[in-house]
């Protein structure tokens, strides 16, 4: 992929989330994450780059509100627009931990359900 086209590609990586953060809350994407220096084989540089999505989709979606429902809505949002992100920038190996991350956070519910 040319420079050019990875450096698009990494601009829109928040910008195409717009429209379901709209709708589902009234905040505003302003985070922008650059993949022009990202090697996704190499494991380290790829959970490195997921953790800046992470951080970036907490910053995006995150409120001061401390009630349950609010906080339900931030993770949803911070979700969904942490799997908008990995699906724009299409890496596999960022798909997979990402898979790898989502299963586990189910995990975790469905243990502290059992409780």
């Amino acid at each position: 992929m040319s420079r050019i086209a990875l450096i698009a590609t990494a601009a829109l990586t928040f910008v195409a989330i717009a429209p379901t953060l709209a709708q589902a809350q009234t905040r505003t994407p302003d985070q922008r994450a650059v993949t022009a220096h990202v090697d996704f084989n190499d494991v380290n540089q790829t959970r490195f780059y997921y953790a800046k999505l992470q951080a970036a989709a907490h910053a995006v979606c995150a409120s001061d509100a401390s009630d349950p429902l609010t906080a339900d809505a931030d993770k949803a949002c911070e979700r969904q627009a942490l799997n908008d992100a990995v699906r724009q920038v299409g890496a596999p190996q960022l798909s997979r931990l990402d898979r790898e991350n989502d299963r586990a956070d189910k995990a975790q519910i469905l243990a502290s359900n059992d409780r």
